[in-house]
Parts: structure tokens; sequence; C-alpha cells
């Protein structure tokens, strides 16, 4: 699985997504296929119910034609091929087939009108395209059938017994058609399109999240290695001094004294380390002194000033773990990366949420780059998994520009309906 960085998705990604749209592409083309050899089963129907009035045999060799037509894009549509070079075979192909086998049978010209399936067969042409989710396809199917339509018949009965407002009727439903036929093929793009972007966002949360786990497991482990286990080392060193020292005199005792401070020190900052990760204080006394902790400790790591104030001490316990994990992430970057002289952390209720708010006097967003996708870029991990992190609870999270000079963040966050209280 691959780790999640700044820029365009992988090639893993990519292919995912696009066999996803390559799927939905393979079964509209077959219901399409599918669509087409129901159109050959009624025009045989036609031929054998109601005779054509001219030219039966090359009427049936048409027909024939057509099945064959048929079948051939039966088959190519569930081996997978020429989904793009056949694109335009509706009103290129099966559009002129139908107008040509109306033609020869006499349908256009039958002074009777005795034969549906003149005006019934062009209702199939925006039909089909209807499946091949393109718009555009649909749309000039069904205008040059309509239009095809039109002029056909209404040619064709100049001299038989012209009925304008049949053939009007009949153009306006096959227009009517048409134009549900642009609309369907308009929702199956937008639900293929959904479907498509809610899978990649999947697999962008999904790396995220991978990413940010291993970011955290990263930071513990530079935390653990650049300070307890320094000074468990050199508890070690003392201790192998004070095995070789003479029992007599100060060394014994010194390097006694050293390892004693070396190991209460490592014990300190290994407390330090696991309050962090999940402070006790904050089920015992709620998130308002957890993050207080926190910020006196941010303080001390960062070097900056850092006053905190809160009119609440919990918003509920989910609320509250949420809040301490972001009021973390937050003040982490601004150790990291912020050089801020001082902070200031607020936590409030607005109503029915609880609103945290994080401000430094650092140097503040490059470039003038305000969105979490823009921080995202220059690999603000965290940020992006809080994000997440708030967003499935109900809340929001927005970075912007404090004034005069640094960076401010908000979350906003329903609270517990069954929370503790103030």
């Amino acid at each position: 699985m691959r780790i999640w960085s700044p820029g365009l998705p992988d090639a893993a990604d990519r292919d995912a997504v696009e066999e996803i749209l390559r799927a939905h592409q393979r079964r509209a083309v077959r219901v399409q296929a599918a669509l087409r050899v129901s159109v050959v089963v009624v025009a045989f129907a036609v031929i054998l119910l109601i005779r054509p009035r001219e030219h039966l045999w090359a009427t049936v060799a048409l027909t024939l034609l057509y099945a064959v037509w048929s079948a051939a894009m039966m088959v190519a549509s569930w081996r997978g091929q020429g989904r793009n070079a056949l694109a335009l075979a509706v009103p290129l192909v099966d559009l002129p087939l139908l107008t040509v086998l109306l033609c020869v049978s006499g349908d256009f010209t039958d002074p009777t009108w005795a034969s549906p399936f003149s005006e019934d067969a062009f209702v199939f042409i925006p039909l089909l395209a209807a499946f091949q989710l393109r718009p555009w396809i649909t749309a000039l199917s069904g205008a040059a059938a309509t239009l095809t339509y039109a002029v056909a018949s209404g040619v064709g009965h100049l001299h038989a017994n012209p009925d304008l407002q049949f053939t009007v009727g009949h153009a306006l439903f096959i227009a009517m058609i048409s134009v549900a036929s642009v609309v369907l093929s308009l929702i199956q793009q937008s639900r293929v399109g959904m479907i498509t972007e809610l899978a990649r966002q999947r697999s962008d949360l999904l790396a995220r999240t991978v990413a940010a786990g291993d970011r955290e497991r990263r930071d513990l482990a530079e935390a653990l290695h650049d300070g307890p286990l320094q000074n468990v080392l050199a508890a070690r060193l003392d201790l192998d001094e004070a095995r070789d020292a003479p029992p007599q005199g100060d060394g014994l005792a010194e390097a006694l004294g050293r390892a004693e401070g070396a190991m209460r020190e490592a014990a300190r900052q290994l407390r330090s380390s696991v309050t962090e990760l999940h402070p006790a204080v904050l089920e015992r006394a709620g998130v308002a002194r957890a993050l207080e902790e926190l910020a006196l400790r941010s303080a001390r790591r960062g070097g900056f000033e850092v006053r905190f104030t809160s009119d609440v001490t919990t918003a509920g316990r989910d609320a509250d773990r949420v809040l301490y994990q972001c009021g973390r992430e937050l003040l982490a970057n601004v150790v990291r990366h912020a050089r801020a002289a001082s902070v200031e952390v607020l936590l409030e209720l607005a109503g029915p949420v609880a609103v945290l708010e994080v401000r430094d006097d650092g140097v503040g967003l490059p470039h003038g780059h305000l969105a979490l996708g823009d921080r995202l870029a220059d690999g603000h991990i965290g940020l992006a998994a809080q994000r997440v992190r708030v967003e499935e609870a109900g809340g929001t999270m927005v970075l912007t520009a404090n004034t005069p000079k640094g960076t401010a963040a908000r979350i906003t966050l329903p609270l517990d309906p069954a929370r503790d209280g103030r």
C-alpha cells in the first residue's frame, strides 16, 4: 500500500479509478447491445405481422444485415472491445440502416399509414445512445432521429396521403423521448462520476490515514530515541563507571548519583510522552485541563509564551478526545514550524458547539496559502487527518492568517448530548 504524498494520485490509484469507470461503461454498452437485439426482434415481428408493401426480400435482407450488425455489437460488448471506436455507431450506423430499411419496405409512402414501425423505430435511436454515458452523442442521435423521421415521413407521403398533424405529432414524440434520453444519460454520467470520485477520495483518505499513523509512530520513535533512550544509555555508562570505581572515594557515589538522575529524567520523559498520547486527566478532569497542560508542555519545548483561556470543562467524552487530538496536532505544528514568540489557546462554548482556537504570531502560512489543501501539499498530513476526524464528528476545521502575523486555526465541534457539564 502506498504512503500518501502531495500531488497527483499514483498509477495504482489511477488504474483503480479507471477500472471503475470502465466497468460501468462495459455494463452500459452491454445493455445497449441487448436493446439493439430487441429492435431486431421487433423488426422481424413487423415483417411477419404486417407484410411490407414494397420489396419484401430486400426488406428481409436489410433486416438480416441489421441482425448481423446487432450480433457483432453484442459480441464486442461482452468482450469489452470497441467502446471508444464505436461511440458514434448509433447515429452513423443504426440510424442510417433503420432509415434505409423503412424506405425500402415502403413505410414512408404507405397511404394508409398501416405500419407503426416507422415512428416506433426512431424512438429506439436516442434510447440506444443513452446507454453510452455520453450525453452529447445521445443529443446528436435524438436530433438526427427526429429530423430524419420528419423529413422522410413528410417527403414520402407528399404523393400518398399526407397527414401533417400525424407527422409533426410523432416527430415531437421522438423529440420528447430524445430529451428524456439525454437526461437519463446525464444522470448516469453523474452517477458514475460520483462513484469514481468517492473511490478516489476513499483511496486518498486511506493513504492519508496510513501516512498519519506512520508519522505519529515516527514522531514517537524520535521522541523516545532523543529523550528517554539517551538518558538510559547515559545511566548505563554511569553504572559501568560505578562498577569500575574503587569503593573508597567519591567516584562511586558520583557515578551512582548521575545514573539515578538520568533514570529519573528518563522516567519523566516517558510519563510526558504517554500523557500526550492519552492523558489520564482528559478522562478525569475534562478537555480544558488536558489542553492547558499540553499547552504548557508545548511552550517549554517551543520556547514561546502561551496563554490558555477556557469557559468550559468538558464537551463530552467523544468530543473531548477529538478536541484534544486536534489541539495536540496544532500545537505540535507550532513547535515545529511557527517559530512563534507567543501562542493563544482558546476553548469556549458557542451555542450548540465547542470552539477551539489556536493562534500564534509565527511565520504564518507560506505564499498566502490559507486552505488545508495547500497546507497538505506542503506535507502537513497530520492536519488533514485531524480535519477528517473533525468532519466525521460533524464539525469544521479552518486555517486562516492571524493578525498581525502568524496562523490561526479554528475548530468547531458539536457538543455531545450527554456531556458532563461546564
